[in-house]
């Protein structure tokens, strides 16, 4: 059942006023004395997608705080915000509080932060996405998020270059992008580089379709999606990684600090899907994987990829991208895969 943006936000805010209000999650009276917390940021958003049946009081969006480069020890971090109600299915996030400590990072020269939108519900009512241990039931219910979009906070440092919008934060302080959204490579796009003999496909990989944007500014800011995906709930299990630096759920295995090698080598043959250990033979799926195999029209250039969930890390989705390439002129391989399948 779909539900309008503004039908799912009347339904978050019924339980203290009439929908085209003003609201917000903090629902408690604040204390006598109590000062409201001076305003960070605010990023305007729309609310979609589909029903949850969930407790319109207890559903939240916090900020997830993900490593900026991912090496033991290093885990998300979840941060609550408020939500206040514009109308009609509008609304702004409100951020109150810096990035939490263990969430900043320094990189060349930079101190800063990455983090992602979530919606859920609090079930245990405790005000915040509570991130359990892979393998304990998580008491909150994640409901969506804002997908292809990250939240920057930068310290220190320079903001990013024009080329890097979507991989860094565009300006001092806080900063929203949404985008690189990245998709499956078009075989045509994969042909031989003749023009040098070596017979190399020209694409490499997957090929990023939509270039970041900075939505600081934007009347409508970002989506927030809700949905009945069930692997939203990793984003409530400490060690997922969210998604990858093109805002793709699935992460390529050769990310650095990824180090399961009983995963990897279900999605790829360890002598050929590396390089610099492949030699002459062919980079094809491994025997027994269900991998659908794209050819060029003449069959010069193959490509194909295979997924893997790594349970140690709470799900994170990691994918082999095999790729071959051969002069159509010359007697085809006897390991050359079959593009009919």
């Amino acid at each position: 059942m779909k539900i309008s943006g503004a039908s799912l936000l009347c339904s978050l805010a019924w339980v203290i006023n009439a929908c085209g209000s003003a609201a917000s999650y903090d629902y408690a009276l604040p204390p006598p004395g109590f000062e409201e917390p001076p305003l960070l940021a605010r990023i305007p958003g729309i609310l979609a997608g589909e029903a949850s049946h969930a407790d319109p009081s207890r559903l939240r969006v916090d900020l997830v705080w993900f490593p900026v480069s991912h090496t033991e020890g290093k885990v998300q971090t979840s941060q609550n915000v408020t939500l206040q109600q514009l109308g009609w299915g509008h609304f702004e996030v409100h951020i109150s509080k810096e990035p939490p400590t263990n969430a900043i990072e320094g990189a060349q020269m930079m101190r800063y932060a990455q983090a992602e939108v979530v919606l859920y519900e609090d079930v245990n009512d405790n005000k915040v996405l509570d991130v359990l241990d892979p393998g304990k039931p998580a008491p909150d219910r994640v409901l969506g998020r804002a997908h292809g979009m990250r939240v920057w906070w930068l310290g220190e440092g320079s903001p990013a270059p024009d080329n890097q919008r979507g991989y860094s934060p565009v300006q001092e302080g806080w900063s929203f992008t949404y985008g690189p959204i990245v998709a499956e490579p078009d075989i045509r796009d994969c042909e031989p580089n003749r023009e040098d003999g070596t017979w190399k496909p020209t694409c490499r990989g997957r090929s990023i379709k939509v270039p970041a944007q900075d939505v600081s500014s934007q009347s409508n800011g970002f989506t927030l999606t809700q949905s009945q995906d069930p692997r939203l709930q990793s984003y409530a299990c400490r060690g997922f990684w969210g998604t990858s630096p093109d805002k793709s759920d699935e992460w390529d295995d050769t990310t650095p600090g990824w180090n399961s090698p009983e995963v990897r080598e279900k999605i790829c043959n360890p002598e050929t899907c590396d390089e610099n250990v492949r030699g002459d033979k062919l980079d094809v799926p491994v025997k027994g994987r269900n991998v659908r195999i794209e050819c060029s029209a003449d069959q010069s250039t193959y490509f194909w990829k295979d997924c893997e969930p790594d349970p140690d890390l709470c799900g994170t989705i990691f994918c082999h991208y095999g790729r071959g390439t051969r002069n159509p002129e010359q007697v085809k391989p006897s390991d050359w895969p079959d593009c009919s399948k």
